[in-house]
């Protein structure tokens, strides 16, 4: 007469608490209840074993590679389930938290810093990498290769000052018309005085190769005269925001600019 007695809390008690577990099923399954509602596995967790069932929403969003990346060159990201080492074909789906300012490294999870190339062997550009923009990597057994679009390269004799545009390292001179031809010959145009000073903010090492006040295409204060920027003539100093016109036929240094 005692076992009814001992069965049944124990009976209560297995109904009541959740049950969890994971099947093993060889053969196909049909799902083909006559409600939507029948036809669907429910409960699958977050996938911590590389053998462990995924679920659709984990498959969809591409939980199992996509990450959140977490500083500015050196990155980490992990992922869940964390890999085993790194493989070639190991594709990681990288969304970057901030700008990169220089080449930058991936560390997948502690299995150490890899360096990240774009182009077979070339090193990351500052600004290729912007916030909230996912962008694909690909372990081909000794670097992680971005095949993703990234922006377009900076020409040669350029670097870029914003994540959009890049501006010569070094100035030529001419007419501030002969400038423009030359500039729109080679994909680019004559930067913006705004271009020009966020450039000369941006990198102070700019103001090393500034001489004379430089040719820009923005409005001039003189009817028939052309803007020009980056030098005090008071104090014979480069300077990132002084101003001012001269006529347009004039030779003066410039810098052409280009969109990426």
């Amino acid at each position: 007469m005692s076992a009814p007695r001992i069965l049944l809390p124990l009976l209560v008690l297995m109904i009541a608490a959740p049950l969890r577990a994971q099947w093993n099923v060889p053969y196909r399954i049909a799902l083909n209840g006559p409600d939507t509602a029948d036809r669907q596995v429910l409960g699958l967790d977050v996938p911590l074993e590389p053998s462990a069932g995924v679920s659709l929403e984990a498959a969809r969003t591409q939980a199992t590679h996509r990450g959140q990346a977490s500083g500015i060159n050196a990155l980490t990201v992990d992922l869940v389930p964390p890999p085993a080492g790194y493989t070639p074909g190991l594709r990681v789906v990288l969304v970057p938290a901030n700008v990169n300012t220089s080449g930058v490294t991936l560390d997948v999870n502690g299995l150490g810093p890899v360096q990240v190339r774009k182009h077979v062997d070339v090193a990351l550009d500052s600004a290729d990498l912007r916030p909230g923009i996912p962008v694909v990597l690909v372990h081909d057994g000794n670097v992680f290769q971005v095949t993703s679009q990234l922006p377009r390269p900076c020409p040669k004799g350029s670097y870029p000052f914003t994540a959009d545009a890049c501006i010569d390292t070094a100035a030529q001179t001419s007419t501030w018309f002969q400038a423009n031809v030359t500039c729109a010959n080679r994909n680019g145009r004559l930067c913006t005085m705004l271009e020009w000073t966020a450039a000369c903010l941006t990198r102070p090492a700019m103001l090393g190769s500034v001489n004379a006040f430089e040719w820009v295409d923005s409005a001039a204060n003189n009817a028939g005269d052309a803007k020009m920027i980056g030098y005090d003539s008071v104090g014979q100093t480069p300077n990132c925001s002084l101003g001012a016109w001269a006529s347009p036929q004039d030779n003066r240094p410039y810098r052409c600019c280009y969109d990426r």
